[in-house]
């Protein structure tokens, strides 16, 4: 794609070379700037004219907004499986989840989200490579809720246990933070606890969405035959620590419940963890159907494997095909794009136009979207219109 533009330049002094490498230097990189939005395609031609002035663009004061106030909650699954008899064989990957709600009456802008995992490397208490562990929204209204993941490791070590802190802010809020599970501790003073699983139970991946495009939300559906009277459950949409967390990251999640007895379907919105599972017939058997709603953030080949831990006391247990054949995700492909900019002179006089051409080409094996193309002019010097 080729995107040309015209400057003209209108500056009422003496013009010497000092002044033309600066104005050039302006031309090709300073400040402030003109966003083109598109999908790569092959190189269409846009003009754009640039009206050059000799003001000085005044800052426009920001209006503080009013304090508001937020709060946190840690709801992330307080126990995470070992595999009982062989754990290189299971999951060791789980997701932290945080729900922040803005309980004031103005917006909380903008709203940052930051775990403190207090990594404990030697003993794998440590965020997935790539994992960032700061999240950021433009803003929360009042009354809206906010639900913030992270892919975390941990131990293949029975009992072992863990805390960690979760803290939200805004520059209009005070900062609050909890390092308690909202469902009730596993051990005093500790978030998180490896217990022991069996490796029965049933899963099957029933769909997902593989047109995976970079920027676009892409889902992942699994189902699972939870038996009769569970007791307690946790879905994580990842459990093999190979996983690249910088390539992809939870958005939001869906878990629909039924029954054999019932037509009748029980939704629950954000919740991979469950104290107690919701029986819509007493004595029947139960079935989950876990949506995981993914971003891409970049291409590294990597893969997902999912996985259920429920308890039937006195019994833990997860998928006995947890990661095997058609139950590993691949995520793949190559992103690529180069971008080249180059002007029809190195002299520009009073008066004069300058045409410089901007061509960027996708030469990666898959569609970009949401792509951002933009270039730098002073606006002190120049308007584009």
């Amino acid at each position: 794609m080729i995107w040309n533009k015209r400057l003209q330049v209108i500056i009422p002094v003496v013009v010497i070379p000092i002044i033309l490498l600066a104005l050039f230097l302006f031309v090709s990189g300073e400040a402030a700037a003109r966003q083109l939005e598109a999908d790569i395609t092959p190189e269409p031609t846009i003009e754009n004219s640039i009206q050059v002035e000799n003001s000085i663009a005044e800052p426009q004061a920001t209006e503080a907004l009013s304090p508001t106030n937020l709060s946190i909650a840690n709801i992330s699954a307080r126990f995470v499986p070992v595999d009982h008899n062989d754990p290189s064989q299971g999951p060791n990957v789980y997701m932290i989840e945080a729900v922040v709600t803005n309980t004031g009456s103005t917006e909380a802008a903008p709203l940052t989200v930051m775990l403190d995992y207090n990594e404990d490397v030697a003993n794998n208490w440590v965020l997935l490579s790539g994992e960032n562990p700061e999240r950021i929204v433009d803003s929360l209204g009042p009354g809206e809720t906010y639900y913030a993941y992270w892919f975390a490791s941990y131990p293949l070590i029975q009992n072992a246990t863990h805390q960690y802190t979760v803290t939200a802010w805004a520059d209009n809020a005070s900062a609050v933070s909890t390092a308690e599970n909202y469902y009730g501790d596993p051990q005093p003073g500790k978030t998180v606890q490896a217990v022991r699983n069996l490796s029965t139970g049933n899963t099957g991946l029933t769909q997902v969405n593989a047109d995976i495009v970079i920027g676009v939300a892409y889902t992942i559906t699994v189902g699972y035959e939870l038996g009769t009277l569970p007791n307690e459950l946790t879905f994580s949409p990842v459990g093999n620590a190979d996983f690249d967390a910088g390539t992809t990251r939870l958005l939001a999640s869906s878990v629909t419940f039924s029954d054999t007895l019932s037509s009748d379907l029980l939704v629950e919105e954000n919740q991979l963890y469950f104290t107690s599972v919701p029986s819509l017939t007493l004595g029947a058997a139960e079935f989950a159907e876990v949506t995981y709603f993914m971003l891409p953030l970049t291409t590294n080949d990597t893969s997902i494997c999912p996985y259920l831990s429920v308890f039937f006391d006195p019994n833990y247990k997860y998928d006995n095909d947890y990661c095997v054949g058609n139950q590993v995700i691949p995520i793949e492909g190559d992103l690529s794009i180069q971008l080249s900019k180059e002007v029809d002179r190195e002299l520009l006089l009073q008066g004069e136009e300058l045409n410089y051409t901007i061509q960027y080409t996708n030469d990666g094996s898959l569609e970009l979207q949401d792509v951002w193309i933009w270039d730098e002019v002073d606006p002190s010097i120049a308007s584009i219109t």
